[in-house]
């Protein structure tokens, strides 16, 4: 925001333009490339204005965000990696991902994220961008036929599902990730799989 006669202005008004533009100093940290926004007790994701130009990653590790509502940061397109692991999400609201059309990797690991919450699409369609997608320790319990194919992941290789306490895979949970190198199904309960499912996806 420009202010061009910043004299004529109250106290009050000038130190709220300051928190305007360097808000996110005095919640985060920047490292290197990162945004550092772990362990801030927060409940919602801030808008940032002006963050540097050098930030790809943003880190909202380890807070209490339960639902994750469309934010502005600056520069968002030159966003390749957003953290929301250890938190207790169980939406990501519709648009949230819009301006992110660079993003790569979406780590939601362990949070609240169920497979009902997957079916009735209460994650935002934008997450289809991502080339690595992280859902470890999140309570699904099985993944039932075109689980992912709201999402269009049309460019996912990466899919880590372990730790999700998996007890059953059917063949056509994953029909649509024609691009996927690596699926991490490890430390769940399962014990057998559709006879599909490796036919379908490696056959």
């Amino acid at each position: 925001m420009h202010i061009s006669h910043t004299m004529t202005l109250s106290p009050f008004f000038v130190i709220v333009a300051i928190i305007v533009t360097t808000g996110y100093a005095q919640i985060c940290a920047v490292k290197d490339t990162s945004l550092d926004c772990r362990n801030r007790n927060l409940s919602t994701v801030p808008s940032f204005a002006n963050i540097p130009d050098t930030i790809t990653h943003l880190d909202f590790s380890f807070n209490n965000i339960k639902t994750v509502n469309k934010f502005n940061i600056s520069l968002s397109s030159s966003i390749v990696e957003i953290s929301f692991a250890h938190n207790i999400i169980t939406t990501i609201q519709k648009g949230v991902f819009d301006n992110f059309t660079k993003l790569e990797h979406l780590d939601l690991s362990y949070n609240k994220i169920s497979k009902d919450s997957i079916k009735d699409e209460d994650l935002d369609f934008e997450i289809g961008r991502a080339k690595r997608l992280t859902l470890q320790g999140n309570d699904l319990g099985s993944l039932e036929d075109l689980t992912f194919v709201p999402f269009y992941f049309l460019k996912l290789e990466y899919l880590d599902l372990s730790y999700c306490s998996l007890k059953s895979l059917q063949d056509m949970s994953i029909i649509n990730l024609g691009n996927l190198k690596f699926l991490n199904l490890s430390y769940n309960f399962l014990s057998d799989f559709d006879e599909g499912f490796y036919q379908e996806k490696w056959a």
